[in-house]
């Protein structure tokens, strides 16, 4: 009998299932194919060296980077990083021979110093932001004339100074996001009342975020656009010296729990995926030790130190997947340990003096 009458009665799907299981193949087998993503986890904070000086610095995979500096001997930071076509973005600034700080990035630990105002006046950046090429970094600069910080974001090194409550009072800018051609910066002004507003930019235009008390002050630390929904992460005042952590969507405020009601708490870093809302801070417990923590829509997760009777921050958070991320650092005896939390398990990151400070102030997440 012939393999073609063989083929007599039977349904076409059936004869190609057949065919591919003769050539060896399988229906499904281009996922088989697929190539296997590395995921790399990067950090970027301060390590006190053993001269007491603190050094930026970034962690790829738990590999330490020193970023070069103005002047060696005298202090810098890294605050903030983002990964772009493969390239580490890091703001940060840096303390000059005359003790001035000057805002900078670094593209693969080469520093670009940024425009001020005046350039004896200390200037600081917060958050960077990469989207098509561009570079888009928040800070802020002190006037010349009265010496008031005026916050700011640069694009590719171009400043824009950003629009206030009272010019004649202090504001700062603590985190940029970029959206198609949108540019949202979070931060927070000082009123005539001299009580710190919160609030965000969008293209330059200020909104005012509403807080528990318009007689006590908050702050906006951290931002996150998705979609058309704006989310804002920070703090509010109960009364004065009484910190509430809380977020804010498109304006409307969501209060998060905390360990103990009568004591501050802050939230700092805010991450969205697939519509769940992440935010990383810390909260004081009943014996006034901060512990880190994050919270996935509302709900609080207290994240394992290295000694429960020492303070530890969570400053930064990132979603990949199904995988949780926060960066921050633990209290040692008298000394905090930078490290980075996945999914609750804490890795201690390598610092040039063990006996030194060292801290995580922004982590970033890839795959290649």
């Amino acid at each position: 009998m012939s393999k073609k009458k063989l083929f007599w009665g039977i349904s076409p799907s059936l004869i190609v299932c057949m065919l591919l299981v003769q050539s060896g193949c399988k229906p499904d087998d281009d996922d088989e194919n697929e190539p296997v993503l590395t995921t790399n986890v990067y950090a970027v904070g301060n390590c006190e060296n053993s001269a007491k000086v603190y050094v930026p610095c970034f962690w790829q995979n738990g590999t330490r980077t020193d970023l070069a500096v103005i002047d060696a001997s005298k202090n810098a930071f890294a605050n903030s990083v983002f990964v772009y076509n493969s390239d580490v973005y890091v703001a940060g600034d840096s303390f000059n021979s005359a003790n001035v700080l000057v805002p900078c990035y670094w593209k693969n630990n080469t520093r670009t110093d940024l425009a001020v105002i005046d350039v004896s006046k200390s200037a600081k950046t917060n958050s960077i932001y990469i989207s098509a090429g561009d570079v888009y970094v928040a800070g802020y600069c002190n006037n010349i004339s009265a010496n008031i910080s005026v916050p700011c974001y640069w694009k590719n090194g171009v400043r824009t100074d950003l629009a206030v409550i009272d010019a004649s009072k202090h504001a700062f800018t603590s985190s940029i996001f970029v959206s198609a051609s949108d540019v949202y910066v979070a931060g927070y002004c000082r009123n005539s009342a001299l009580i710190y507003v919160p609030c965000y930019w969008k293209n330059g235009t200020r909104t005012d975020l509403s807080t528990i008390n318009a007689a006590n002050r908050g702050a906006a630390y951290s931002l996150f656009v998705s979609g058309s929904d704006i989310y804002v992460a920070g703090y509010c005042e109960y009364s004065p010296d009484f910190s509430f952590p809380c977020y804010w969507k498109n304006g409307t405020r969501t209060d998060l729990a905390v360990i103990d009601a009568s004591k501050n708490a802050f939230a700092n870093s805010i991450y969205i995926s697939n519509s769940d809302v992440y935010v990383a801070g810390s909260s004081y417990n009943s014996v006034d030790i901060y512990v880190p923590c994050y919270w996935k829509n509302g709900a609080r997760t207290e994240l394992a130190v290295i000694d429960a009777s020492k303070h530890g921050h969570a400053t930064s958070i990132y979603v990949s997947g199904s995988d949780v991320y926060v960066g921050g650092s633990s209290g040692r005896a008298d000394i905090y340990v930078p490290c980075i939390w996945k999914n609750g398990t804490r890795t201690d990151l390598s610092v040039p003096d063990a006996t030194k400070n060292g801290y995580i102030n922004s982590i970033f997440i890839s795959k290649n």
